[in-house]
């Protein structure tokens, strides 16, 4: 007998391809555009000053503690961790919305900024992170430290 004519193994050859090709999307910030469901983080503002990038994200219920940021030249990845701490109740619940687990997002600058000098501070669910403008083209990097503000 002969090859099963409804195979679809040669469909899934190119799959592989497709999640290069979704990554390659997120990473150079489309994801924006995309449905807040289909968004793998906080939501997002970014807009400059003359001298600075300012990134806010939503992060309502996060520690400082659990979250970190790394800045470079041309963009930031903010990585964020939340554990559950109730008790399962599978049963008991008539809505389940809030998420649990950990987040990454990755931005992309409009320009170059100085990493050395860059801030973020958290406020009331907010992360606001500031990056000076660069002069001129810099590959640097620098973990941020996150101050809360009062």
């Amino acid at each position: 007998m002969g090859r099963d004519e409804h195979d679809i193994t040669p469909l899934w050859k190119g799959v592989p391809d497709l999640g290069r090709f979704g990554e390659g999307l997120f990473n150079w910030g489309l994801e924006a555009n995309w449905p807040r469901v289909f968004r793998s983080g906080p939501t997002i503002d970014m807009y400059e000053t003359d001298k600075d990038v300012i990134v806010e994200a939503e992060v309502p219920g996060y520690s400082p503690d659990h979250i970190s940021v790394r800045v470079t030249s041309n963009g930031l990845i903010i990585r964020g961790q939340m554990e559950k701490t109730e008790v399962d109740r599978q049963n008991d619940y008539h809505m389940r919305e809030r998420r649990y687990g950990s987040f990454s997002r990755t931005i992309r600058f409009p320009t170059e900024v100085m990493p050395d000098r860059a801030t973020a501070k958290y406020k009331d669910g907010v992360l606001r992170i500031t990056a000076p403008k660069a002069g001129q083209a810099t590959d640097n990097h620098r973990e941020l430290r996150i101050e809360r503000e009062q």
